[in-house]
C-alpha cells in the first residue's frame, strides 16, 4: 500500500455549520420511582476545526454528554446534530435522520 503525506491528500468538501450541535438536551435516568437528571437542558455548538474540552467535577454529566454525542445513548428531550445530521434512535450520521 502506497502512503501519501497529509499535505498531498486533497481536502474533502465540508458542510457549513458546527460539527456538533445540541439544543435543549435533557437526559433523565429512571430506576423504579427514582429519577436522576444527568443533563438538564443544555444548548451548545462545537465549531468545525476547533479543539474543545468537556470538563467538570465527578458526577457532573461529562460521560453522559459524550454518550449522547456519540449516539451510545438517547436524550430524554431535545435534539442533537452530529456532522450536520440529526441523531435519531441512537444512530448518528446520514443514515440516522434529517439534515440540519
Amino acid at each position: 500500500m502506497k502512503t501519501q503525506a497529509l499535505a498531498q491528500i486533497p481536502e474533502t468538501k465540508r458542510a457549513d455549520g458546527p460539527v456538533v450541535r445540541l439544543s435543549n438536551v435533557v437526559k433523565i435516568y429512571k430506576e423504579g420511582d427514582v429519577e436522576v437528571s444527568a443533563i438538564k437542558g443544555i444548548t451548545f455548538e462545537i465549531p468545525r476545526q476547533r479543539f474543545s474540552m468537556i470538563v467538570g467535577p465527578s458526577g457532573s454529566g461529562k460521560t453522559t454528554l459524550l454518550n449522547l454525542i456519540g449516539c451510545i445513548d438517547k436524550p430524554t428531550q431535545g435534539t442533537i446534530f452530529v456532522g450536520g445530521y440529526a441523531a435519531r434512535n441512537g444512530r448518528c450520521g446520514s443514515h440516522a435522520g434529517e439534515k440540519a
